[in-house]
C-alpha cells in the first residue's frame, strides 16, 4: 500500500540521519506497525509496534503518552490475534501512564 511504502521510506530516512534510538524512529516504527495491524497482520504489527516501545522505553519517562500509545498498541495486537491475559497486561500498562 501506499501508507506502507511512505512510512517505510521515512523510517530509511530516519535510520540515515538519527540515531537508532531517536524517538522519530520509534515513531515510524509505530507507524509501519499502525498500518500492518490495519491490513491484520499482526506478526509485523506487534514486531514493529515492540520496535517502538523499547525505544520509547529507553529515552521518556515511564508516565509519558507516547509511552502509553505503544503499549496500547501492543493491548490492541493481543486482543486482536486471543491472547487476552498479555492483551490485559499492556492496558494495565497503558493505563498507568495516564495516571
Amino acid at each position: 500500500s501506499k501508507a506502507l511504502s511512505t512510512h517505510e521510506k521515512a523510517l530509511a530516512v530516519r535510520r540515515q540521519s538519527l540515531p537508532s534510538n531517536h524517538p522519530n524512529v520509534a515513531t515510524s516504527y509505530s507507524n509501519i506497525g499502525n498500518v500492518y495491524y490495519r491490513r491484520g497482520d499482526h506478526s509485523k504489527a506487534l514486531s514493529y509496534h515492540e520496535k517502538a516501545l523499547a525505544i520509547r522505553q529507553q529515552l521518556i519517562p515511564s508516565n509519558h503518552p507516547n509511552l502509553g500509545g505503544s503499549y496500547n498498541n501492543i493491548d490492541l495486537v493481543h486482543h486482536n490475534i486471543g491472547d487476552y491475559s498479555k492483551a490485559l497486561s499492556y492496558y494495565e500498562k497503558a493505563l498507568s501512564t495516564e495516571q
